[in-house]
């Protein structure tokens, strides 16, 4: 014990006091970082939902409640009516339908009691208060006219882009690959008696594969251009918000998805004429070219099976008794699949192009 203290009591102060200094001072300093962009992490514990509030501060910083933002509403017809609505002086068209918005919501509709007011605005603001529907609007509508991130308000297309989401990706060939020892394994389909083969190649494995990230997900490498994406300018681009949902018009949706656009290196164009889009189909990979994707199938989807010998194969069924792992249930597994399974799955339209 150091003569510097009295008793072992005083040591063990001192020794909680420095653990607990270690942690304030970055506390501290975390703490003055995001005053500067008005996050109390008091508040805010998450770290993610701080820097995504920092993140917005930016975004957000030339924002004006009082600002125009109306050229994001634009019609290519003429307007219905010349008169503007006078919560945000935005000019009534075919797309900014007009309707009578009442001064004293306590009172009839009269002519003394209602101005014009744009359809959006009008069911927005409802009985609230003026300032506050003033600034939901006018955020809206920044992020409209800068192409924000918006969250989606349809229920059908959030239903539609979350149900064949997938979790993390795993592949492995075999249950050990070492550069130098392990044999290249390739699997095979047997169209005519409906099986696949797995066999090892006389050649070594000298380097092996990992599909990371950096590769899969759109938000890491979007807007950096890279010669290996051949659409939009060589650009991975991410949607900001939902334009609209088409059901039952099939041209329509052809049209989108086959966009000659979208291999244009112009990028007014592309602003212009491209759209992203999750669309679902039914998709399969006919017989004759499974061996081209057998390594690697291209529709990866998130399923319950049952892991019986008829589901999972009689190889695997009995690697899961001799290692008396659990069988016979019902498990959430990784797939990777040559067709839809005659289902409706959805797709992005980088998946499809």
């Amino acid at each position: 014990m150091s003569e510097s203290f009295v008793s072992r009591q005083d040591y063990m102060r001192h020794c909680i006091e420095q653990d607990t200094q270690m942690m304030l001072h970055p506390i501290d300093n975390m703490m003055n970082f995001y005053f500067e962009f008005k996050v109390d992490i008091l508040l805010n514990t998450s770290l993610a939902k701080n820097s995504c509030q920092v993140k917005y501060s930016f975004v957000y910083k030339d924002f004006d409640l009082y600002e125009s933002y109306n050229d994001v509403i634009s019609d290519s017809q003429d307007p219905k009516d010349d008169d503007a609505t006078p919560l945000l002086k935005a000019t009534f068209n075919y797309k900014n339908k007009p309707t009578l918005d009442r001064i004293d919501n306590n009172k009839a509709h009269t002519k003394a009691n209602v101005l014009p007011c744009c359809l959006y605005c009008n069911k927005y603001a409802s009985n609230r208060d003026k300032i506050e529907a003033r600034l939901m609007i006018q955020l809206r509508r920044f992020a409209l006219k800068y192409g924000l991130i918006m969250i989606i308000s349809d229920q059908q297309v959030y239903k539609l882009c979350g149900r064949d989401h997938t979790g993390g990706i795993s592949y492995v060939t075999h249950r050990e690959n070492i550069a130098g020892e392990t044999k290249i394994n390739k699997f095979k389909y047997d169209k005519y008696s409906n099986s696949v083969h797995s066999f090892d190649l006389p050649h070594m494995m000298n380097h092996v594969y990992s599909l990371d990230f950096n590769s899969l997900y759109a938000s890491v490498m979007s807007s950096e251009q890279h010669q290996s994406i051949p659409y939009m300018n060589h650009r991975l681009y991410m949607p900001g918000y939902l334009l609209e949902r088409i059901d039952n018009d099939q041209q329509r949706m052809r049209n989108i998805n086959f966009n000659e656009y979208r291999f244009s290196s112009d990028e007014q164009i592309i602003d212009k004429h491209v759209q992203l889009f999750i669309t679902e189909v039914k998709a399969h990979i006919h017989e004759d070219y499974i061996n081209d994707q057998i390594d690697l199938p291209v529709i990866w989807r998130n399923l319950t099976i049952s892991t019986n010998g008829q589901d999972i194969g009689k190889y695997t069924y009995k690697q899961l008794i001799d290692n008396e792992m659990q069988h016979d249930i019902q498990e959430r597994k990784l797939t990777m699949l040559s067709s839809t399974l005659g289902q409706f799955m959805s797709f992005s339209n980088y998946y499809l192009w």
